[in-house]
């Protein structure tokens, strides 16, 4: 699926109990990973979109989403657990002395 073509509410937003979702914005030099989560049970994500833009109206604007907060939402939902994880970098144009293992 070429995510830059694709509408949120299109998408299959099921998740399965156990699934890990990460959780990622931006392009280019600006993308980045937010967070890794585990469901706590089977949902799906486009139903919580829709309940956090219902309360939050201004969100749905463009260049309004902000990504920490719909992130916290998730979580105080009780669907979700952070999961903690470490990046393994595998360098860039494929120079093997640009791997690294970061820490937090």
């Amino acid at each position: 699926m070429n995510i830059k073509n694709c509408n949120w509410k299109d998408m299959d937003g099921s998740v399965k109990e156990g699934e890990l979702l990460l959780l990622s914005k931006g392009e280019y030099s600006d993308y980045g990973i937010e967070t890794l989560l585990r469901a706590t049970h089977d949902c799906d994500v486009k139903d919580y979109i829709n309940s956090y833009l219902i309360q939050h109206p201004e969100c749905s604007k463009k260049y309004s989403f902000e990504a920490d907060q719909f992130i916290s939402y998730l979580l105080h939902s009780g669907s979700f657990d952070l999961v903690d994880y470490r990046e393994f970098y595998l360098g860039s144009y494929n120079d093997i002395e640009d791997i690294e293992l970061y820490k937090e």
